[in-house]
């Protein structure tokens, strides 16, 4: 299927256990990893514009060509979702030696490896042309790290469960839906803060507080934000699976 050698040990119908599924776990790794290398060109185009960004804009480009090689290596994980489920190909994987739910953990673990590797693509330059900011550009990476993981955290379970066409747009939905909320909230509160002395101080304090956080304290913060949305996000797509009928 696909061109790709699945490499199952122990291959048969019927719930797996024990080492089966460690092989099963590493058989869905190796077939997402063939299939990330046959979209050479996305990854090509990736660090063309990477290169394009370095040589017009130097140091300066960081931030947005650090999100955009996370987010591209990311989107890699939904695209073999959607491969998946070709030609009801996710019936044929149900009956290897892997559970629905670990399919849903392997999928979890892709990302956070695909992630991994854009963040590796894209720290390095900046590392190499700004060596005098190796802590700022890393710090900057792993809080870019954080908001793609938690990103993809999100889009992970909807498209388990609509699937790739249906799933993009429950996303576009949520994410228009997330921004109207809150420039809602943002008027709202400039209304509030507008019309309260007490208010202004407390979001002044609060405001100095944040910026006096250590660079450390944030990361750690960052890290158990993630681990949270993680046990949450994974303990909504084996749900997803379980439930799925193909």
């Amino acid at each position: 299927m696909l061109g790709i050698d699945w490499n199952f040990a122990g291959c048969g119908c019927g719930v797996p256990q024990g080492k089966d599924v460690e092989v099963g776990m590493r058989g869905l790794l190796v077939k997402d990893f063939r299939f990330a290398l046959q979209n050479k060109k996305m990854m090509v185009m990736l660090v063309v514009i990477e290169a394009v960004f370095l040589v017009m804009q130097g140091a300066g480009s960081a931030s947005f060509v650090m999100g955009y090689m996370m987010m591209g290596c990311g989107m890699l994980v939904l695209a073999t979702i959607t491969t998946d489920e070709y030609n009801k190909s996710m019936a044929f994987l149900m009956t290897l030696p892997v559970r629905r739910a670990d399919y849903a953990l392997e999928k979890y673990v892709f990302s956070f490896l695909c992630n991994l590797v854009g963040f590796f693509l894209a720290v390095v330059p900046y590392c190499v042309l700004r060596p005098d900011r190796v802590a700022d550009t890393l710090y900057l990476a792993v809080v870019i790290m954080a908001v793609m993981l938690m990103l993809q955290m999100v889009m992970l379970p909807a498209q388990l469960k609509y699937g790739g066409e249906r799933g993009r747009m429950v996303l576009l939905g949520v994410f228009a839906g997330g921004v109207l909320m809150f420039t809602w909230g943002r008027k709202v509160w400039e209304r509030a803060l507008a019309g309260s002395e007490g208010l202004q101080e407390f979001a002044a304090r609060m405001a100095e507080g944040i910026k006096g956080l250590d660079a450390a304290v944030a990361g750690i913060g960052a890290v158990l934000l993630c681990i949270v949305c993680f046990v949450i996000s994974l303990s909504v797509s084996r749900r997803i699976m379980e439930k799925k009928e193909f």
